[in-house]
């Protein structure tokens, strides 16, 4: 999974790109599921569905949410700029562990999906709908900034015991030479009733 993990890490917008596979932990809570950038199994018996929508009502961020893995070559499917992007090959919200899902901050034609992500704060509802209609709901309980080059690979993917959620998008100075955002925003949220 070590390999896998660090490919999310290699998507220029969301994460470093510099980071290897020595540099990420293993995931138990994704262990069902494929490292080779095949199609996961159907959920099994008692697992929670993928996600199909994440609100912040409190910043009014809705986004549409489609499962993205990894590319023939290794990087991470950037999903498009009006969609989110759960990482598939990791739990998914409200599954023990850190579900991830990543999204742009903006684009050549405007604002994208998580453009309102950076006026989130601690303790802010964050709303998951999964594709069979059910409802997981989750509190930030932290915000990072950091520049892409110290990104704390190790800690998002860190295995976790209850549901997580990381929300994470470009942030800080942009970069014209790159045509990169120099930071990343990490959002951390657990699971409330």
């Amino acid at each position: 999974m070590g390999a896998a993990v660090a490919a999310v890490i290699a998507a220029g917008c969301f994460l470093q790109a510099s980071q290897t596979a020595t540099d990420t932990p293993n995931h138990p809570a994704a262990t069902n599921r494929p490292v080779d950038g095949g199609d996961p199994p159907g959920p099994a018996a008692g697992a929670i569905a993928p996600p199909s929508r994440v609100d912040i009502p409190a910043i009014g961020l809705s986004a549409t949410v489609v499962p993205v893995g990894l590319t023939n070559d290794g990087g991470l499917e950037v999903p498009p700029s009006d969609r989110a992007g759960w990482y598939r090959l990791g739990p998914s919200p409200g599954e023990v562990g850190p579900a991830v899902v990543v999204g742009h901050l903006d684009s050549g034609a405007g604002p994208a999906v998580f453009h309102r992500l950076p006026a989130a704060r601690i303790g802010d509802r964050v709303v998951v709908i999964h594709t069979d209609g059910s409802v997981t709901h989750f509190a930030i309980s932290a915000t990072t900034t950091i520049n892409k080059s110290r990104f704390p690979t190790a800690t998002v993917f860190a295995p976790t015991d209850r549901p997580a959620l990381r929300l994470i998008t470009c942030t800080g100075p942009f970069d014209q030479a790159s045509g990169h955002y120099l930071d990343s925003l990490i959002i951390w949220a657990n699971q409330i009733p």
